[in-house]
């Protein structure tokens, strides 16, 4: 069932002997992660040949042994039962190589667009045994804003700017 709600455009960067194939390897076959009580994973990742080639998956959080609660007819009661990797959320999201740009579902109260960044890019490193292979993602901004700020000014008198150009 398709899920409405805010998705997030950005430009993944990456840094250290990280490039393209890399990425989407570490995407198909990603090595797990735990923070706090909860582990991380990506799911139903595939690569797919549109006019560009793009890759479709899922960032999953889950409960390492979760407890689902049951109804027991006969008895009137309910029951529980340990389900190991119980599936808190998930966001999918979809990540174009030639732009170098993903999408990404934010999960309300789950996962947020800071918590998929971070938790995307430990996941990415770890697959790489954390040598050398980082990765960020910068969200895209509102350029129309940015540019009435621009042209509401009379003069500009110094410029710093942060760039990272695309990997090859």
């Amino acid at each position: 069932m398709p899920r409405a709600g805010t998705f997030y455009a950005g430009r993944v960067i990456k840094l250290g002997l990280l490039d393209t194939e890399k990425l989407i390897y570490a995407m198909l076959k990603p090595i797990p992660i735990q923070k706090r009580l909860h582990g991380w994973t990506i799911i139903d990742a595939r690569v797919y040949d549109f006019e560009d080639k793009c890759v479709i998956g899922k960032l999953v959080k889950y409960n390492p042994v979760g407890e689902v609660s049951s109804v027991d007819n006969e008895q009137n009661t309910s029951q529980k039962h340990i389900e190991p990797n119980m599936i808190v959320a998930e966001s999918p999201f979809v990540y174009i190589p030639s732009f170098s740009g993903i999408a990404f579902l934010h999960v309300w109260n789950k996962i947020e667009q800071r918590t998929f960044i971070n938790r995307f890019c430990d996941i990415i490193s770890e697959s790489h045994g954390n040598f050398f292979a980082f990765c960020d993602i910068e969200l895209v901004s509102e350029l129309s804003t940015f540019a009435k700020k621009i042209s509401s000014m009379n003069s500009i008198y110094k410029v710093s700017a942060k760039v990272h150009p695309p990997n090859p």
